[in-house]
């Protein structure tokens, strides 16, 4: 009878061990993941753009006539005031005919000047005129010795005048233009040299003719602004920029320093432009330009930038980070840790940044989620989060 116990015990030992070998060997090791829990807090959508600083006001001085340009007296970094003489421009000197002709045309033009003023006369007198007239019949009518037609007309006329002194007045004021316009055709024969002085107080930004030469009417020499009044402008794909709206916040990075200074979007230009990117693909871009809040660190004209432009904010969002989220179908997915097993959960998503996204529905907070989930992953598979280092 003992033996027979003996025989079953160690039936039954040799079954155990059986038993746990098997599961041994057949188990399924858990799955390493790494997890984040789920935060609650303020969240902001920007758009990153790269800019630079541009001064709001600048100027450009140029060559009145055709002459010789002498060298410029500053340089460019130069502080001037204004009415500073930059350089001399000589006219060329006209031939014979040509001033002949011009000063012909400017003996016209100061007739037709003439003329011009003779009408301004005679407009006024007549206005002055029917100024009258309608005061007069005015009385009548209200004596009721003129019907209320004399009225009309008498309005009629003194409007009539009014407006004839308008439009001569205006035909005076372009034949003095006109005038200006042929004097300044004789400038070329002027002996002397004609001095290009600065417009305003500021700084010489950029010099276009830095030696002696001759040039033509009009050719830009220099260009005069104030560094302290600057801007920044920022270059956005259109389909960015519908987004942005004046007074968004701009975060403004990688200037030079190590911390971000605050800029306001004033303007989103309305004419979108064609840029070629890195990449060699045609983009239409925008220009948001903004404006510094306090005083700006930066003091110089063209300087790179980098903007994180705030296109939408909220101090009290679910969100999750955009590596722990998929695609199952047509639906956004997510893997829920609970009780150390992956649970498969469908989300709704609203908006998103590049670290994060906000959840309208399927997660709470402090739920725990699972980052970067790969095909080994299924729904209630069991799991182990590494311990971040």
């Amino acid at each position: 009878m003992n033996k027979r116990r003996v025989h079953w015990f160690l039936l039954i030992i040799v079954g155990a061990l059986t038993v746990a070998l098997a599961a041994y060997f057949l188990r399924v090791d858990p799955l390493q993941v790494n997890t984040s829990e789920v935060e609650c807090g303020p969240m902001q959508v920007t758009v990153s753009a790269e800019g630079r600083t541009r001064v709001r006001d600048r100027f450009v001085v140029s060559a009145p006539v055709e002459g010789n340009l002498g060298r410029l007296g500053v340089k460019e970094g130069y502080p001037v005031q204004r009415g500073t003489i930059l350089t001399w421009l000589r006219p060329t000197p006209l031939e014979v005919r040509t001033e002949r002709q011009r000063q012909a045309s400017l003996q016209a033009a100061q007739l037709e000047k003439q003329a011009a003023d003779a009408q301004v006369a005679q407009a006024r007198l007549d206005l002055e005129h029917a100024t009258r007239e309608l005061r007069r019949i005015s009385a009548l009518v209200e004596q009721g010795i003129f019907a209320s037609q004399e009225l009309d007309t008498a309005r009629t006329a003194e409007s009539s005048a009014r407006e004839a002194l308008k439009a001569a007045t205006s035909a005076a004021g372009a034949a003095d233009f006109y005038i200006e316009e042929v004097r300044s055709t004789l400038l070329g024969g002027v002996e002397h040299s004609i001095p290009l002085r600065s417009p305003v107080e500021g700084v010489v930004l950029r010099i276009t003719q830095h030696s002696e030469r001759i040039v033509a009417a009009g050719t830009p020499v220099a260009e005069i602004g104030d560094p302290r009044k600057l801007e920044l402008v920022f270059e956005v794909l259109s389909s960015d920029a519908v987004r942005i709206k004046p007074g968004a916040m701009v975060s403004v990075r990688n200037w030079g320093g190590e911390e971000a200074f605050p800029a306001t979007v004033r303007l989103i230009e309305a004419g979108a432009f064609t840029k070629v990117s890195a990449l060699g693909v045609e983009e239409q871009r925008v220009n948001v330009i903004a404006d510094f809040k306090g005083e700006s660190p930066l003091t110089g004209d063209g300087y790179r930038v980098e903007g994180e432009i705030v296109v939408w904010e909220t101090a009290d969002a679910i969100q999750v980070p955009v590596s722990a989220l998929f695609r199952n179908g047509t639906e956004w997915h997510v893997f829920v840790v609970q009780g150390a097993r992956a649970v498969l959960r469908p989300v709704k998503v609203g908006h998103r940044n590049q670290r994060t996204a906000e959840v309208l529905e399927g997660l709470g907070r402090y739920e725990v989620v699972i980052l970067y989930p790969d095909d080994r992953l299924t729904h209630g598979a069991t799991v182990v989060d590494i311990p971040r280092r």
